[in-house]
């Protein structure tokens, strides 16, 4: 008998699935997804677009009149080409960075099935956009930096070593803080003013590239401007934070958590005392 003529009791079972599959993608009022976690699949109709829609409604987004991608394009060229001829970026390189035949990127939500009411969590696709390849370069140069600081750990490994080091008294209690939508809620000028700080107190990564300061802080400037998405035909510019999704909002929150982290975190051991005015200073500033 030839292997290839055997079928498996389910065969008829899989044929069905990938039919039903092929049917729910014909459909363009059914939404399939990934979950936010737990590595399921969801599917959803109508209630995905109203849940999206209330969404952007309620975030810190302004819709657009048009597609802003053409113009951000023009204007992030404009600005490799000017370090370019002034040699601070090699001929070699600027291929890479420099956006070609870019596209918009798109806005799309996973549910989070493992809590009430399915709310959903908001990713840019920011693959092919003119900034994708901009803000892995500057995280290449940044990284570094923040892996420096004291709060920051290599891995769970290291934690656990940590973590045995520490003598845990029957007064303490375990506290736990957990940031909600952070990239969205970074605030865009603290961060900046932060990073600033840091990249003039260590100056690592002045051998690896011949951009100045100033140069960095541009182009992660012009990469946050790109902070606008597709959906459903209509155009948005996020007004405040970074998207999730994009490749500069992992170290651009990064940098703000040191920075709130520094600012929160006393460097002897006392109770911690978080007043709202404290918070709303800090902020403001």
């Amino acid at each position: 008998m030839d292997p290839t003529d055997w079928k498996t009791p389910d065969d008829k079972n899989t044929q069905l699935i990938k039919k039903t599959i092929a049917q729910i993608k014909r459909n363009k009022e059914i939404m399939v997804c990934k979950a936010d976690k737990g590595n399921m699949t969801v599917i959803m109709e109508e209630e995905y677009t109203t849940k999206v829609k209330n969404m952007i409604n309620s975030f810190p987004y302004k819709k657009l009149d048009r597609n802003p991608n053409s113009n951000f394009e023009k204007v992030l060229k404009t600005s490799l080409n000017q370090l370019m001829k002034s040699k601070k970026i090699s001929k070699n390189t600027h291929p890479y960075l420099n956006p070609y035949q870019s596209i918009c990127p798109r806005f799309y939500s996973s549910p989070k099935i493992h809590k009430n009411g399915y709310s959903l969590r908001p990713i840019v696709d920011y693959r092919k956009s003119p900034s994708y390849a901009t803000a892995p370069f500057f995280n290449q140069l940044s990284s570094p930096i923040t892996r420096k600081s004291k709060f920051v750990t290599k891995n769970s490994s290291s934690l656990a070593e940590e973590l045995r080091k520490i003598i845990v008294k029957r007064s303490y209690i375990l506290v736990l803080f957990d940031v909600i939508s952070l990239f969205t809620k970074v605030p865009t000028n603290t961060t900046l003013t932060y990073m600033h700080e840091k990249l003039t107190d260590i100056e690592d990564w002045t051998s690896k590239t011949k951009l100045k300061l100033e140069d960095i802080i541009m182009l992660t400037e012009r990469c946050m401007d790109g902070n606008y998405f597709e959906f459903n035909g209509s155009f948005y510019q996020q007004l405040e934070g970074s998207p999730m999704g994009s490749p500069l909002s992992p170290v651009f929150a990064e940098f703000f958590m040191q920075k709130l982290e520094e600012y929160l975190v006393p460097s002897q051991s006392s109770v911690l005392s978080f007043e709202d005015d404290m918070l709303m200073t800090f902020f403001a500033n």
